[in-house]
């Protein structure tokens, strides 16, 4: 029930084959199923997401309208790119008034600036140019010290202040792993205690998507993890994936959550109260069957983001598909190409935004995304008084 088809199909809202009446086709639920173990938390602190998820009557055509109004619209809000990736939501008041978007378009070698939402301005809105050459920078991610780290493709992850200067060149924080030089990191998630861990798959080995000249130096594809400053230590977390991708911790920060893109899953991770780490678990799959496998690619798992009450949201075919913190699939958010990754933005952290390869799109969801590192989430007094 995704892709074109799907797409096309406005007005309709499909659950088992059965048609409802909708204003719009944003979100479609059930799709295939995941695969997943319902009776397995990814977190710990989500007794009542998990209580309800085990009733019998369970509906997640329900648990979906909790999170997307039947009448939300995706908005165009930039294009004219090549390949956009790695959206990260920078907060008002780190470099300006506004709070405002970055992504990266990998072959243009170019990190972007988009103010959304600038008094006057109507979208789609003009990028401007926030770091360029980028390394051809894949995924961005903000600690709590208003940086923005930086999953280089061009082989080293990267830190910058979300304020610099057209002309401050980011610093490298780590390019190898015991002497050979990192693949292409791709995606990275900061933790609450500043540690942070990212992807490091082969796709940036070679033109368009990295720099000419550049040798595979590791036979393996890792998930690592970079220890807080000042140590900036690198430990490879586990290698047991073919092409790790998107990357996410969930609310309580005891899940890391990888994408393997070409099979379309996603696995949790426990992080042990030692620091160590339990073996990949399948939590779900994105996989198109039917009819719909014809018209659009049937499986990957890009970019990956966690809202506040643990669910799990992932770029996939003909959307951003949508399981809760046990792997139950609830749905897809339909857009009108399939996109390469997404971050949670905005005020109140209820703006979706995915980048969808030449283009940028938003979308406002009903549950906020975690916000970045160990911020939390504005008060209603607070945004109020941001809006005077």
């Amino acid at each position: 029930m995704c892709g074109t088809n799907q797409i096309e199909a406005k007005g309709t809202l499909m659950l088992k084959h059965a048609k409802f009446s909708a204003a719009t086709l944003v979100f479609a639920a059930v799709l295939p199923p995941c695969s997943a173990w319902a009776s397995e938390s990814a977190n710990s602190n989500l007794d009542r997401v998990i209580a309800s998820e085990s009733r019998a009557a369970f509906d997640p055509t329900e648990a979906m309208s909790r999170i997307l109004a039947a009448d939300a619209q995706p908005t165009l809000i930039a294009e004219g790119h090549r390949f956009t990736e790695g959206p990260v939501w920078v907060p008002a008041g780190v470099s300006g008034e506004q709070g405002f978007l970055l992504y990266s378009d990998i072959p243009n070698n170019t990190i972007h600036r988009l103010n959304v939402g600038e008094p006057g301005a109507t979208a789609p809105f003009k990028p401007e140019v926030w770091l360029k050459p980028s390394g051809h920078a894949n995924g961005l991610a903000l600690d709590s010290q208003n940086n923005v780290l930086i999953a280089v493709h061009d082989g080293r992850v990267s830190i910058r202040p979300a304020s610099a200067k057209l002309d401050e060149p980011a610093e490298v924080l780590v390019d190898k792993d015991d002497g050979k030089g990192l693949n292409s990191p791709n995606d990275l998630v900061v933790a609450a205690d500043g540690s942070i861990f990212f992807t490091d798959p082969p796709y940036g080995l070679r033109p368009p998507l990295g720099a000419e000249g550049r040798k595979r130096e590791l036979d393996y594809c890792g998930v690592y993890r970079i220890s807080p400053a000042p140590e900036r230590k690198l430990s490879l977390v586990t290698k047991d994936f073919e092409a790790p991708n998107g990357i996410a911790l969930s609310p309580d920060g005891r899940t890391l959550y990888v994408a393997n893109y070409g099979v379309g899953a996603i696995h949790a991770l426990a992080i042990e109260s030692d620091g160590t780490f339990g073996a990949p678990r399948l939590i779900s799959t994105n996989v198109v069957e039917g009819a719909e496998a014809a018209s659009s690619r049937r499986t990957y798992a890009d970019g990956i983001r966690v809202d506040v009450e643990g669910n799990i949201y992932s770029a996939g075919p003909g959307g951003v598909w949508v399981c809760s913190a046990t792997g139950v699939h609830l749905g897809v958010i339909s857009l009108p190409k399939s996109p390469t990754n997404l971050c949670f933005g905005g005020d109140d952290y209820k703006t979706l935004f995915a980048t969808t390869r030449d283009s940028v799109m938003s979308i406002s969801v009903k549950i906020a995304g975690l916000p970045p590192a160990s911020r939390t989430l504005p008060t209603p007094a607070a945004m109020k008084e941001s809006e005077k």
